[in-house]
């Protein structure tokens, strides 16, 4: 078959070709039928080869069909191009109405395949990771705070820092990412300073403890100790004599003067000694005795040279 042109069309664009010329136009898309008239098409991809008359040379087929293929590159890459170009502009439109809904899910999704090409969408992304990289060191230093007791221990700061904290929440729920990430700032040096002064009243809790400890502990003892000065006071005080008991008195028994004394009835070395305030050992010394057995009548000394030895009663 031999062929005289051909026609293709692609979305709003269409190309003509006859033999080695080509022509593009924008007015809609535009076949030419094989009696060389134009009719409408829609749209899509359209490719009509046009019979040449009958003796044309066949040599022109080759240059015409590379003609055919060069259009269909440059027509493809226009059409792929043209299709990125809508989705973009269409995903742009859908990021902008997330992002005035406060639909902050909806427009990080978005925003992800648009933020190379539209610098909105990649600050929307960048602002909101400090957001909420700020918001999460945020709760992490109040529940610090609230374990070291910050809510009770520190209530008046504690109460600041909550507030903060919670306006810096629906901040970014708004979407105001930049005031969310200050905000959150704010609030997280707040409970830094709640939980500091939570440890501080501990720690005076804790010595007002140790000393009311110290102290109870100083009471017990002096208590004792003056129960143990009690004891002793009473321990060497003599219990009063009851009327007609005669209390023994010590006794001084008369030696003679050469210190001897002659041993009676029911004598023992141990009486003698508790009397005269010798041992027995020095009892038997002095009167050179081998045993502890003596004899009535039998003659001891037991007295010093001045003749007198106290006897206990």
């Amino acid at each position: 078959m031999v062929y005289k042109g051909a026609s293709v069309q692609a979305g709003g664009f269409q190309v003509s070709l006859r033999f080695q010329s080509m022509r593009v136009t924008g007015k809609g898309v535009i076949v030419q039928n094989q009696d060389g008239q134009s009719e409408s098409q829609g749209r899509g991809v359209r490719v009509r080869l046009l019979k040449e008359d009958a003796g044309t040379n066949d040599r022109s087929r080759v240059p015409l069909l590379v003609g055919v293929v060069a259009a269909l590159v440059v027509i493809v890459g226009v059409a792929v191009w043209g299709a990125a170009e809508v989705r973009f502009s269409r995903s742009k439109a859908e990021f902008d109405k997330a992002v005035a809904a406060k639909q902050i899910t909806a427009a990080l999704t978005l925003a992800e395949p648009l933020k190379a090409k539209y610098p909105a969408a990649a600050l929307f992304v960048e602002d909101q990771g400090k957001a909420a990289a700020a918001q999460a060191d945020m709760e992490a230093t109040r529940d610090a705070a609230r374990v070291a007791g910050a809510e009770t221990d520190a209530k008046e700061v504690w109460n600041k820092a909550q507030a903060t904290a919670d306006l810096a929440r629906t901040t970014y729920l708004d979407c105001n990412f930049v005031n969310s990430t200050e905000l959150c700032e704010e609030a997280r040096t707040g409970f830094l300073q709640a939980e500091q002064d939570a440890f501080t009243a501990l720690a005076a809790k804790q010595a007002a403890a140790a000393a009311a400890a110290q102290a109870a502990v100083a009471k017990t003892t002096a208590g004792k100790a003056g129960a143990t000065k009690t004891v002793a006071a009473k321990a060497g005080t003599a219990a009063p004599a009851k009327a007609g008991t005669v209390v023994p008195a010590k006794v001084e028994t008369a030696v003679p003067a050469a210190g001897k004394y002659t041993i009676k009835k029911g004598d023992t070395l141990w009486e003698l000694s508790r009397k005269y305030g010798l041992t027995v050992d020095e009892i038997k010394k002095l009167n050179n005795l081998k045993s502890d057995k003596l004899q009535v009548g039998q003659v001891l000394v037991l007295g010093t040279a001045t003749g007198k030895a106290t006897a206990q009663p």
